[in-house]
């Protein structure tokens, strides 16, 4: 074997391969990874694709409690006038309102703690943000045999986290209700 320079002999590929202990020798030298600016780079554009697909999802999530707790209260206010219009246990029943809550409750007036209450406490991220039933109260009560209400008005379910997103709930005299 030649060479063309004076002293230097070069190494046999089969001493290179994968099994020998020279070319084990020479890729233990050679650095494989990431360096931490890789990494932060990879994980910001990580962050930055899930804020993207997550933020529709949460204003779908709360758009879908909001509907959920307005089912709630529809459900409650039905079940007053329902009870009210059978004349249930010889009694009129009526619906207390709250930013937080809506309290189903046997009689003409709303008194706590009765045992007989009914509460529904709403998720946190929904709230009342308007009563504005007629006679500026906060009850709702049906009249026995009829039905209706001397309370008729609205009734405005908002999000926590954005009060333009409500739903508003109208009650009118003949005790019917309507979602806006």
């Amino acid at each position: 074997m030649q060479t063309s320079k004076k002293g230097f002999t070069p190494t046999p590929s089969f001493l290179l391969s994968k099994n020998s202990a020279l070319g084990n020798r020479k890729k233990k030298n050679l650095v494989w990874g990431f360096t931490l600016l890789e990494i932060l780079i990879a994980l910001s554009i990580l962050f930055i694709i899930i804020s993207i697909v997550v933020n529709p999802f949460s204003s779908f999530r709360n758009r879908s409690l909001l509907n959920i707790e307005v089912e709630n209260i529809l459900t409650l206010i039905n079940d007053a006038r329902s009870k009210t219009l059978s004349s249930f246990q010889d009694s009129e029943y009526g619906i207390h309102f709250e930013t937080n809550r809506a309290v189903f409750f046997k009689g003409t007036s709303f008194v706590e703690p009765e045992a007989n209450n009914i509460e529904i406490i709403f998720n946190t991220a929904i709230y009342i943000s308007d009563i504005s039933l007629t006679g500026g109260g906060s009850n709702l009560i049906f009249n026995r045999l009829t039905g209706k209400t001397d309370e008729d008005g609205t009734i405005t379910v908002a999000l926590t986290s954005d009060v333009s997103t409500n739903n508003v709930i109208t009650i009118y005299a003949t005790g019917s209700t309507e979602i806006d």
